[in-house]
């Protein structure tokens, strides 16, 4: 896939190993990320913000697709998604600080990587 979405990583200055690995490394990531929520695993909350951080930025690499790649790519997504939320818990006030949600116009709707949990949250 394409350098410039490698490139659109660096200059956010998002993590060298998010940068260099690019769209593939984050589709592989999340793809991990629903099998282990799907098959019950245990997540601490620090762990678990960070993962749904690097849910936001395959949202933005996303956008960066060639139109071609996009809807394939989307649709695959968009599968993971739906087979992560049918496991989680909703939060109605977000698993972020309310000043971040806020500050950065999340939503429930459009991203609703920040207001979910999933059922086996370390406490």
């Amino acid at each position: 896939m394409s350098d410039s979405i490698r490139e659109y990583l660096q200059s956010k200055q998002y993590a060298k190993h998010v940068a260099d690995g690019g769209l593939e490394a984050l589709l592989g990531r999340w793809e991990w990320l629903v099998n282990s929520v799907a098959h019950g695993d245990e997540w601490g909350y620090e762990d678990w913000v960070n993962e749904m951080d690097g849910r936001r930025i395959l949202e933005e690499a996303l956008a960066l697709l060639p139109l071609e790649e996009q809807t394939s790519t989307k649709a695959h997504v968009a599968e993971l998604d739906e087979r992560l939320k049918s496991c989680l818990i909703p939060v109605s006030d977000g698993i972020i600080d309310s000043k971040a949600i806020n500050q950065y116009g999340y939503t429930s709707e459009r991203d609703w990587w920040y207001f979910n949990f999933p059922p086996n949250m370390e406490k």
